[in-house]
Formats: structure tokens, sequence, C-alpha cells
């Protein structure tokens, strides 16, 4: 049996955020937890988790440490969410179940204050997050049932409750101006379930097929004029969204030898009533240099596809060669681009390792990104490539374990951005660090 608290805080002041229209004058998040475990023998239960949690963030968005701005700007924004979870292991026969109960409240809250240049003039207010309360109640099955030595069926199943309600009045008559008669609350019933075929006679290979929904987040179901500097728009929320509906089919091998191993896995999502904002020519923006107002809507249907691929290679007791690359492709009913999919990404690693001794060379990037799409504010990315290198020694001090590392990132400098980097702002140059780490045992 085990009980085990964490608690983390976390306080800054004063973060840039070149991508931004603002900076954060101030960012708070207190997260603890409480989790009592225990292990059971010679029982049909084998296990029983539960676990108890509580976050609350705070940040203060502001512009006045910046030039040129025509109107200054407060955001304060805060979220808080109580929850827990308790989970049940136990096996009979050839089924191996778990059962859990899930559960979270959570709270979102941001409002705007925008100070006009002439002193005279009002302050204009506005929640941009009008104080919505989410509640889930949820439940999910899971049961492996082993067909043999070397084959296994895996199933899954679950739904919950989920319910979204506007605490603030004067939030809730905000979007009425463009959804009237808008409820104070709105209900859905979530549902998820799988199945999983898995052999490893030969070589280990799956091939699975699942089902899930999900509820609008509230930024599209109620975010109030959220600037998105990406591509420069204004978005509304939509409180009248209904359920992402996902289908997936995933199929994987892997061949492991002695001194070599591979592994290619492919996943493939059609995801029905696909979220996403689309321009409304007929709304004016209110972030002052803004393109436009963007809606959240529902397209018919999306298409996702994944492929990666793995290799190791043991080049002898202490060399190892390592590779990976992953490809995307995101398509919408119209066979228009998806914002944010990765080009084709990939990644060499050459190590030699002793008990106590790690050095390491590394060569990662991407593809040009030319899927893209300039609807939502993406451009073409040019294709690059970053050199690593680093090494690290431990040794013992009493009951201490010391580890000493060091290495050099970027070591070309290279100037380069991906595609989900904000606005195309580079990423960091040559970057060169040290380590000490005391580990006690």
């Amino acid at each position: 049996k085990a009980l085990v608290g964490s608690v983390t805080y976390d306080e800054a002041a004063n973060v840039g955020y070149p991508a931004l229209p603002m900076y954060v004058s101030r960012a708070r998040a207190v997260i603890g937890s409480l989790k009592y475990k225990a292990l059971y023998t010679g029982r049909m239960v084998s296990s029983w988790e539960s676990k108890l949690y509580y976050n609350a963030i705070r940040h203060r968005m502001d512009d006045t440490g910046r030039d040129f701005v025509t109107m200054h700007m407060d955001m304060p924004g805060q979220t808080d969410t109580y929850g827990g979870y308790s989970a049940v292991a136990g096996a009979f026969k050839k089924h191996n179940c778990r059962a859990t109960l899930n559960s979270f409240y959570n709270r979102a809250l941001a409002d705007m204050t925008m100070y006009p240049a002439d002193i005279s003039e009002n302050p204009m207010y506005m929640l941009t997050w009008p104080d919505v309360r989410t509640l889930y109640n949820g439940i999910s099955l899971e049961d492996t049932y082993t067909i043999n030595c070397h084959s296994s069926v895996k199933a899954t199943a679950g739904t919950g409750m989920h319910r979204n309600t506007i605490a603030s009045e004067s939030g809730r008559q905000s979007l009425d101006i463009f959804y009237p008669g808008l409820p104070g609350s709105k209900s859905r019933i979530l549902n998820s379930a799988s199945v999983t075929y898995s052999n490893s006679k030969f070589l280990d290979y799956s091939a699975g097929l699942g089902y899930g929904e999900r509820a609008p987040s509230v930024s599209e179901g109620y975010g109030f004029y959220l600037f998105n500097s990406f591509d420069r728009y204004d978005y509304i929320g939509n409180p009248s969204l209904g359920k992402e509906r996902s289908i997936e089919a995933n199929l994987s091998a892997a061949l492991q030898k002695k001194k070599w191993s591979a592994r290619l896995s492919a996943a493939g999502f059609r995801i029905s009533n696909y979220i996403i904002g689309r321009t409304d020519a007929s709304i004016l923006p209110m972030t002052l240099g803004a393109s436009g107002v963007k809606r959240y809507v529902q397209l018919p249907y999306a298409t996702i596809l994944n492929i990666e691929g793995q290799v190791s290679v043991a080049l002898s007791p202490h060399f190892n060669a390592d590779g990976n690359a992953a490809w995307a492709r995101g398509t919408d009913n119209e066979n228009g681009n998806l914002p944010l999919i990765s080009p084709l990404r990939y990644r060499t690693a050459l190590t030699y390792k002793t008990s106590r001794f790690r050095a390491g060379a590394s060569l990662s990037g991407n593809a040009a990104q030319v899927h893209y799409a300039p609807a939502y504010g993406e451009d073409r990315t040019p294709s690059y490539m970053v050199a690593n290198v680093d090494c690290g020694y431990s040794f013992d001090i009493e009951q201490c374990r010391v580890t000493m590392a060091a290495g050099i990132e970027n070591i070309t400098d290279a100037k380069y951005s991906t595609y989900s980097d904000w606005n195309n702002i580079p990423r960091k140059g040559r970057n060169v660090f040290f380590n000490l780490v005391c580990k006690i045992r």
C-alpha cells in the first residue's frame, strides 16, 4: 500500500511573448494531488488506485510594457479544476480487467478591459470566458482477453455526462447577441469504444478500431472575441456546437532481433462534425488591426493519417544507432489542408555508452511544409536540420549518485522555425548547456 502526495507551485513575472500582442505580467500555478494505491496478491482484485487533484491557474496579460500601443488592454484569466478518479484492476481465468470512475469540475473565467488613449472616455469591459463551469462524470471499462500464449484481444468502452454552465449572466447576455435565446447550460453524453488484436508469434503486430466523442472546449463553445495572432483573427465561440465524433483504424508491426529492431505504425482518423474557425464577414473585429472575425463551426468531416517508423541497431556492445521518421496528412471535406499538421519529420542518433560514461550525437529536422493552410494563417515552412552533441559521466560519493553532463544544441546555429511556431518566430540558435545532478539513494 502507498500514499503519495505532490504539490507544485510555479510563479513567473514579466514573461515576454513576442508572438502575442501582450506580455504576461504575472502567472501562477498551484497543482496538488493525493493518490492512494494498494496491490493485492492471491485475490481476484490485483490493485486499487484512487486519486484526488486540484489545479489553480492564474494569469494576467497586459501590454503596458509595449511601445506604440494604440489602446492598452488588461486581460486576466483563471481556471480552477477539482477532480479525481478511482480504478480497480483484477484478473480471472483469461481476463485482465480494469474499471475506472472519473469526475472533474472546472471553472474558466477571463475578462478584458480596454483603456482608450483619451482618458476622458470610459474604459470598455467584456468577458472573454464568461465564467464557464464544466462538470464531467464518467465510467470506463477495459478487458484484455488472452487467446493463447502469443495473442490477445483488448476491448474498452466508456461513457460520461459532460455539462457546461454559464455562471455569469452578463457573459451569457454578451453571447446572446450572436445566439439569441442562448440557454444557460448544455449537457452532452460522451461515448467511446475500441478493440485491438495483438499477436507476437513471429513478429509483434496489432490492429485496432476505435470510436470516440469530444465536447467543444471552453474557447470553442463560449469564447468571446479571443484574438489569435497566428492568423490575426478574433474568434467567437459557438455554444450550439455538437460533439465531434472520431472513427480510428490503426495498424502496427514490430520485429525484435538480437542486434536490431524495427517498428512501423499507421493510424487513420475520420472525424465527423469537425470543429474549426471559419470567417464570418458579417461581424466586425474587436481587436485593432485584426483581419476579421472567425466563428467556430462544424465541418461535415475531416480526415487525418499518421505514419511512423523506427529502427534501432546495436553496432557493438557500446555503440547504438537509432532513427525514426513520421509523416502526417490532414484534409477537410473539401480536400483543403487542415492547420497545424506536421510535415515529414525525422531524427537519427548515434550513442556510445558504458556503465559510467555516455556520449551521443544526433540530427533532427523537418521536410518543407507544402500542405499548409493559408486560410488559417499558415505559410510554406522551409525544411531544416539541426545537429546536437552531448556527453555525461556518473560517479558515486557515499550515498549520492552524481551525474555531470554537457552538450551543444544546434551546433551550426541554424536559423529555423517549425510548422507550429507562431508567426514563424525562429527557435533558439546554438545553445551550450551544463548539468550537475545529485541523486540520493
